[in-house]
């Protein structure tokens, strides 16, 4: 008799638990062998707004602080980089110099970090007068003008010491702008215009140029003028993405092609645009070098001339030896990132839904595909990610160790202003965190 007892009492008890279970969200079980996420051999540029070094994640918007944050991937505990206690970590619209500006604020950009220092960009304001005549020739006035200079900054920071350091100042002009860096092997690489002349006045006068600068001496070394290995098309500025053997690699945005140059021959080679895939999407996903591979993503021919030609894209590699491109699936994806084993990417479906197909999809559309790939395209396994809400947009991403971050869009409760927060994906059990949303337009607000 007890131990039927026990027997009707497991039986209920399992019943309880079906029922418990089917009301709430199903369970979203890995598709793939987890494996930790590595970056020893990977090289890459772009914009991500996200960097990793050591046990942290850097980002300047999005994870709740006021300037530039990081999240320690140990404790997931998150505080300001920067370490001056009596500091507002505001936006830094004083002028140059002044020191109460925050050195890691929300606008900064972060690029890479090498030990215990974060490299990243940041601008300032200069204030600029110039004294000019009107008037006649012979009864000129002189008056004085002033003008708002913006000057960008490539910076570093010791999160651990506080110290800080400007490394390359840039001022905006007719000739020099904002440049991408790259880190490779102790080296900062970019391209920017070296004047010719003592007083450059006119285009002709500069020369682009590619340059590296030595981490800790940070003396500007010119390795070659472009005009020197290759012609570039007008208005092209290559961006460096890695260095091997001699080699440097870039992505040239404007023109969708890779480039590589070999710095003790002088010569150069182009990839794509000739026969070949057509245009390459380089800009906010940039590109990543791996084991002789640069992997990125092309405009697909089915959606050229279209809106959606630069952010529903083709994912494809091109072998730096032979020249050869291959496409490694046939997905449309919408974001991508690279490990030293695998490729992650997001299917193309995953862009922001409008409000007709968020009334028509209702909580379908915060299921996300997540796919895993080798490097060569094979061994194709997927992962159903839901996030909390159907109106979130994936955008940048960088993953590191069991997870992917993604920098991460809604619209505020009142539909008017985009709000930025960050989406954390676990590999290894399929949970879902979000980090930085603000309370009052979480999910747990949202109507059902």
């Amino acid at each position: 008799m007890k131990n039927r007892a026990v027997s009707l009492l497991l039986v209920v008890l399992s019943v309880l638990l079906l029922v418990s279970c089917s009301s709430a969200p199903p369970p979203l079980t890995t598709a793939w062998p987890f494996e930790e996420i590595t970056m020893e051999n990977v090289q890459y540029n772009g914009w991500r707004n996200m960097v990793f070094g050591g046990q942290y994640v850097f980002s300047s918007d999005g994870l709740g602080t006021l300037g530039m944050g990081k999240l320690d991937l140990l404790t997931n505990g998150i505080s300001e980089v920067c370490l001056r206690p009596d500091c507002n970590h505001g936006f830094p619209g004083q002028i140059l110099f002044d020191p109460n500006y925050c050195r890691v604020s929300a606008i900064s950009e972060p690029l890479f970090v090498v030990e215990r220092e974060i490299f990243y960009t940041y601008h300032v304001f200069e204030e600029v007068k110039e004294k000019t005549e009107s008037g006649a020739e012979n009864n000129a006035d002189e008056i004085e003008e002033s003008r708002m200079d913006v000057i960008y900054i490539l910076a570093s920071y010791n999160f651990i010491t506080g110290e800080s350091r400007d490394i390359l100042q840039i001022r905006t002009t007719e000739f020099e702008q904002m440049y991408k860096f790259s880190y490779s092997n102790g080296y900062i690489y970019y391209c920017r215009n070296i004047a010719k002349v003592d007083n450059p006045e006119k285009k002709e006068d500069y020369q682009l140029s590619c340059c590296r600068m030595k981490i800790g001496e940070y003396n500007e070394e010119i390795l070659f003028a472009f005009e020197e290995v290759c012609s570039l098309p007008e208005g092209v500025l290559p961006d460096p993405i890695a260095t091997e053997n001699g080699k440097i690699y870039f992505t040239c945005v404007e023109s969708g092609r890779l480039l590589e140059v070999d710095t003790e021959s002088r010569c150069a080679r182009f990839y794509l645009g000739e026969g070949d895939v057509s245009f390459g999407t380089f800009d906010s996903p940039g590109a990543f070098y791996v084991d002789g591979y640069i992997y990125f993503t092309a405009v697909s021919p089915e959606l050229a001339g279209t809106d959606a030609e630069m952010f529903v894209v083709e994912l494809h590699r091109v072998n730096c030896a032979t020249g050869q491109t291959e496409k490694l699936t046939e997905d449309l994806v919408r974001w991508f990132f690279v490990t030293d084993k695998h490729i992650y990417y997001g299917m193309a479906h995953d862009i922001q839904p409008t409000e007709a197909q968020l009334e028509e999809a209702g909580d379908n559309l915060s299921v996300h595909t997540v796919k895993r790939i080798d490097h060569n395209g094979k061994n194709e396994c997927s992962y159903k990610m839901r996030l909390p809400s159907p109106d979130i947009a994936l955008l940048d991403v960088v993953g590191i160790g069991e997870s992917l971050y993604f920098r991460a869009s809604y619209f505020n409760s009142e539909g008017s202003t985009q709000e930025f927060f960050k989406v954390v994906f676990c590999l290894k059990d399929g949970t879902v965190s979000e980090i930085g949303r603000k309370e009052s337009d979480s999910a747990e607000n949202k109507p059902t």
